[in-house]
């Protein structure tokens, strides 16, 4: 029987960081589904006797590359670090991003932009210039804020830190979006806004960089963050090593994997609107969108003429009715993938399309994937039952979806019979329960002081995802 080749997984698995763990869990994920293909060893010095494998997966470094090409070494490097070496590499589409990011906060209406980020990591580097990229398509300028990252923390650093974050948040124009580059600071930016006394998303809306849930959904507020897939990343990095070790070619350049925004209260639902009735036609929309809803019933809901509706929802969102239930049907798609496992057939039902074809094909419209392979890395839910309260809790709690599909998905038979559920075992409501655990109210304000650019918000990728189908069939509205 043939000797299998050995690879050396060099990443560090004590104290590891939720970035290394998904790199681990996507290599991990990949060797279950091909056993015998290769002997999996997690060594962090293989550099040190590089000899003993076939195989390498770890960060980049100029030094191991030319010890292992010197040994005919297959050597796959993962994530951004060593961006400059020449190397077979999987890692984030960071640039993208920043694009995503610039672009959820100004399609939010957010008059001021803030960026906050540690000082070095090529990741936040690439963040910084998708960002200012976005920008400046809309010719808005933002404030940038760089801190020193210590690899060891003292009191003294830390209240330096804080003193410079809450100044700089202090002094920022309101309303204003900001982009931490990771999740922890704007976890700490979060609080900082809680002592200062600005609301969120209303004054301050937050975008971190990780989605990772211990720190995400965790209170005052739950941060909208940017996913950057690095379970995936990890993934298509052993599925890469594999090939090498075939004997296939190496490919040129950078393989990247696409990001995901994931929209949570800190930067709202529906941003920041002016228009009053373009407003409630948004909050008709994010409570019927799992219906077979057409723009004639947005239209008599708010009181308007179909084509008015549709003059000054165009011009205040940039978009169509159509394309405004297509997102929203979206995002509670994501957010239903993300808190379930409940089969994608029965989420596309959920969030209101007749087919699962009909939200793969969306999904593979907005991130060159199909439903599964999104949901593929996301932190997996807890092991509650459906039709079980404290399912529903989880939703509301760690989604920001309506009641009508919180009942739905937690499968009781209606919002009312949600409701009357809480009033039987939690002796409340569940809108009420959800403000006290963790979401604020969702009142828009009267009057917002907007400005308007013309044209709309386009922010194409600038790197192509990895391995992705970009066509599909465009899902239909009420279907």
């Amino acid at each position: 029987m043939a000797k299998l080749p050995r690879v050396a997984v060099m990443f560090k698995m004590a104290g590891a960081d939720f970035r290394t763990r998904g790199f681990l869990s996507g290599i991990h994920g990949w060797a279950e589904e091909h056993p015998g293909r290769w002997e999996l060893v997690h060594d962090a010095h293989a550099h040190k006797h590089l000899g003993d494998y076939q195989g390498l997966l770890g960060r980049g470094s100029r030094i191991i590359l030319a010890e292992a090409r010197r040994l005919g070494v297959k050597y796959v490097a993962v994530g951004c670090s060593g961006h400059s070496f020449d190397i077979p590499r999987v890692r984030e589409g960071a640039h993208v991003a920043g694009l995503l990011a610039a672009g959820h906060l100004l399609e939010r209406d957010y008059a001021n932009f803030g960026f906050l980020r540690l000082l070095g990591g090529y990741a936040s580097v690439l963040i910084e210039g998708g960002f200012r990229s976005a920008l400046r398509k809309r010719a808005r300028g933002a404030s940038y804020l760089y801190v020193p990252s210590h690899s060891r923390e003292t009191a003294r650093r830390w209240a330096k830190r804080v003193k410079v974050l809450r100044e700089w948040l202090a002094e920022l124009p309101k309303p204003v979006g900001i982009v931490a580059t990771n999740d922890v600071l704007a976890r700490h930016l979060a609080e900082l806004c809680v002592e200062l006394g600005l609301r969120m998303p209303d004054d301050v809306g937050l975008v971190g960089v990780g989605n990772d849930p211990a720190i995400c959904l965790a209170p005052p507020v739950a941060l909208t963050s940017l996913d950057m897939a690095v379970e995936m990343v990890g993934y298509r990095a052993a599925a890469l090593l594999d090939r090498l070790l075939q004997g296939q070619a190496r490919p040129t350049g950078n393989l990247l994997v696409r990001p995901t925004l994931v929209p949570r209260v800190s930067t709202g639902r529906s941003g920041l609107v002016a228009d009053t009735k373009v407003a409630d036609a948004l909050a008709f929309i994010e409570d019927h969108s799992h219906e077979a809803l057409l723009v004639s019933h947005v239209a008599e809901a708010v009181g308007l003429m179909q084509r008015q509706l549709l003059r000054r929802f165009r011009a205040v969102r940039n978009r169509s009715v159509v394309q405004e239930l297509t997102r929203t049907r979206l995002r509670n798609a994501q957010d239903i993938l993300q808190a379930t496992t409940l089969p994608v057939g029965e989420v596309a039902r959920a969030v209101g399309f007749r087919r699962a074809g009909h939200l793969n094909a969306l999904f593979r419209k907005h991130h060159g994937m199909t439903a599964t392979a999104w949901r593929r890395g996301r932190p997996a839910p807890p092991p509650f039952d459906p039709q079980d309260i404290e399912f529903a809790k989880w939703l509301l709690q760690a989604t920001d979806l309506s009641l009508e599909m919180v009942a739905r998905t937690s499968r009781f038979a209606s919002a009312d019979a949600l409701g009357a559920a809480f009033r039987q075992r939690v002796g409340k409501w569940p809108g009420q329960w959800r403000r006290e655990n963790r979401l604020p109210s969702r009142e828009i304000p009267a009057r917002v002081e907007v400005e308007f650019v013309g044209g709309p918000a386009e922010f194409p990728p600038q790197e192509p995802p990895v391995g992705m189908p970009r066509r599909g069939r465009r899902p239909q509205v009420g279907s």
